[in-house]
């Protein structure tokens, strides 16, 4: 359902965009994330966990939902980049619009 397919149990991405950092654990196995994104922006730390459909598009969880709206952003969808070992992230944000960020693999 989400995210690359190796066999592994948890892989960690981080990253950082326009103040935000980003902190993403894949579950691989139980095929779904853990996000946390930290910064004086959002008013200090969200967290929460999200899934990926088929499409790329993504499906948070109620509070990160929720959270993400507050704060008039969205993730459009994900790319998963094996041969790089990253995700690409379109996001949707206020005032600047459409963003792509990069998530590096920390291991």
């Amino acid at each position: 359902m989400f995210f690359p397919s190796r066999n592994m149990t948890e892989k960690i991405y981080c990253g950082r965009e326009l103040g935000v950092d980003c902190l993403v654990v894949v579950h691989g196995g139980a095929h779904y994330a853990t996000i946390q994104l930290k910064s004086p922006v959002f008013g200090g730390k969200i967290s929460g966990r999200a899934t990926m459909n088929s499409d790329g598009s993504v499906c948070a969880d109620g509070p990160l939902d929720r959270a993400m709206q507050r704060r008039c952003c969205r993730v459009v969808r994900v790319e998963v980049d094996e041969v790089e070992d990253r995700l690409k992230v379109f996001l949707k944000l206020p005032f600047v619009g459409h963003r792509t960020t990069l998530l590096r693999a920390l291991n």
